[in-house]
């Protein structure tokens, strides 16, 4: 990710994303890291639990995949089930969603390798 869209996630969520390393994670997926700390956000409030901390972002096989810990409390069943869904939520998020430029688009039934876009597909010959 670009050093521009990395400190505005910074500046919006500064506990959970400064010192991430961002670099492995497409442009086109901005919009989508900041909405998975949104959430995570929303969820210490919810649960009252602080320390929750985003370990690593990245991509894995073609889709948003990030790692997520509590720094100050010991996760209970509840609590890793609703990260695990979180998880598929995002990772579903990125499959819909072009790498390069952030458009939404179509999914087919094995899903995409690279997901992109039709304007930003490179096709090799």
């Amino acid at each position: 990710m670009n050093k521009h869209l990395v400190r505005r996630l910074c500046d919006e969520f500064p506990r959970l994303i400064y010192g991430l390393d961002l670099s492995a994670v497409p442009d086109g997926w901005s919009e989508i890291v900041r909405c998975l700390a949104a959430e995570l956000t929303h969820l210490e409030t919810e649960w009252m639990v602080a320390g929750l901390k985003i370990e690593a972002v990245g991509k894995q096989h073609g889709r948003l995949a990030f790692i997520a810990s509590w720094k100050k409390a010991s996760p209970c069943p509840s609590r890793s089930r609703r990260l695990d869904e979180i998880k598929r939520k995002f990772s579903l998020l990125s499959e819909q969603t072009c790498e390069k430029c952030g458009e939404k688009m179509p999914v087919g039934p094995e899903g995409p390798y690279c997901p992109r876009c039709d304007s930003d597909s490179e096709i090799p010959f």
